[in-house]
């Protein structure tokens, strides 16, 4: 008769065999999720980088938008006094025409 505790040795064998392939994929498991945690702390900081520098872009063309506007404010003005300068000069050599 076989002894019952004979076939304890290879099922603790298989186990042991199954322990250490679990092991060795939860190892994978660990390794695949640091190097994804890499991945996205990396992919972060270029998105925030990215960001950076398009806000600084856009405010380079709020500040061009700006400069540009106040010329254009100043350049209307200009244009404005020189044709009120120019209908007082008509008006004024009207007023002699007349007279003559």
């Amino acid at each position: 008769t076989t002894h019952p505790l004979q076939h304890i040795g290879p099922v603790l064998e298989d186990y042991s065999y199954q322990v250490i392939d679990l092991q060795r994929r939860l190892n994978e498991s660990n390794e695949l999720y640091e190097k994804q945690k890499l991945y996205l702390r990396q992919s972060v900081i270029d998105l925030q980088t990215k960001l950076q520098e398009m806000q600084m872009e856009r405010d380079a063309m709020v500040h061009e938008l700006e400069a540009a506007k106040c010329l254009k404010e100043h350049k209307l003005k200009d244009s404005s006094a020189q044709r009120d300068q120019l209908r007082k000069m008509m008006l004024s050599h009207e007023g002699v025409i007349q007279a003559i």
